[in-house]
């Protein structure tokens, strides 16, 4: 069974994050979306970001999860709260985009989120928002009072 490494994954997270643009420091929902765009792009299939803040609530690190198609990517809540931990995330933001073009979360981001906030509680991690992207909006679910 391989051994987990976790200085590893902090310096796999904080290169990815050198190696593109700064990310603006995210006090509205439009710095979390221009942040999101500016990693997430166009891509034609779902992605899930995870932003990793410190106390001041800068983006020190994000986490890029691709292995989605059209309308789904699988992520799994414990990875993402576990890697924030690791690296010492005190908050965290998810976004993801919908190339569907609907802004509304389904039941499966529903679920997710849920297990998302949960898990974040337990460890003591803010989870301040879970955002869904589309060409023709966005969706904040604190907005959204859930």
């Amino acid at each position: 069974m391989p051994v987990f490494k976790p200085k590893k994954l902090y310096v796999k997270l904080k290169a990815a994050t050198s190696e593109l643009p700064p990310l603006p420091p995210i006090n509205t929902p439009s710095a979390v979306i221009g942040a999101a765009q500016k990693v997430i792009g166009d891509n034609a299939y779902e992605t899930f970001l995870v932003l990793y803040l410190n106390n001041q609530n800068n983006v020190f690190a994000y986490e890029e999860f691709t292995d989605g198609g059209l309308s789904s990517v699988t992520v799994h809540p414990s990875t993402v709260i576990r890697n924030a931990v690791i690296i010492g995330a005190r908050a965290i933001i998810t976004v993801h985009q919908h190339p569907s073009g609907i802004n509304t979360p389904s039941d499966d981001d529903l679920r997710l989120w849920k297990k998302l906030k949960e898990q974040a509680d337990f460890m003591d991690l803010a989870l301040l928002d879970n955002f869904i992207i589309t060409d023709s909006g966005y969706y904040s679910e604190m907005e959204n009072g859930r």
